[in-house]
């Protein structure tokens, strides 16, 4: 992504194993490097769901918005029936909303996030997000 440089050459591409211990000794940098060193197509399932929502929290706490964006995407075409998918949307969503000034975008991630049965804190996440973006309507839907 734009926002997140990859540093390796092509010729030493890393494994799943050194990005998932990165990741797990809390060397998330060495982990985003060698993760966007990849390939897209190499990078397609490589992280367990919960190492991928590791990694993009950080990247979303760091700033780098669309690396971010870029690791709940795959989580989500990756593991679509995984816990985490749900979470992976209300990511995604709230960066398009408060970060990238996509709303519409992100109001398709929250109600996919409330159609996947999620936990009660990823419920709470989706539902204060999609009235925010409800109360930042010009014209209100339904009201009268």
């Amino acid at each position: 992504p734009g926002d997140y440089p990859a540093t390796a050459s092509s010729e030493s591409l890393p494994t799943r194993d050194a990005i998932v211990s990165a990741l797990r000794d809390g060397r998330h940098a060495d982990a985003a490097n060698a993760y966007f060193a990849l390939p897209a197509d190499r990078a397609r399932r490589i992280l367990p769901p919960e190492d991928a929502m590791a990694l993009a929290d950080w990247l979303a706490q760091g700033g780098y918005a669309k690396a971010a964006l870029t690791v709940y995407q795959r989580q989500i075409r990756d593991f679509p029936e995984s816990a985490a998918t749900a979470s992976a949307h209300v990511g995604a969503g709230r960066l398009q909303l408060t970060v990238l000034g996509q709303p519409a975008a992100a109001y398709q991630h929250f109600v996919e996030a409330l159609s996947l049965d999620p936990d009660p804190a990823t419920e709470a996440a989706a539902r204060r997000a999609l009235a925010e973006i409800a109360g930042n309507q010009k014209f209100r839907v339904g009201v009268r």
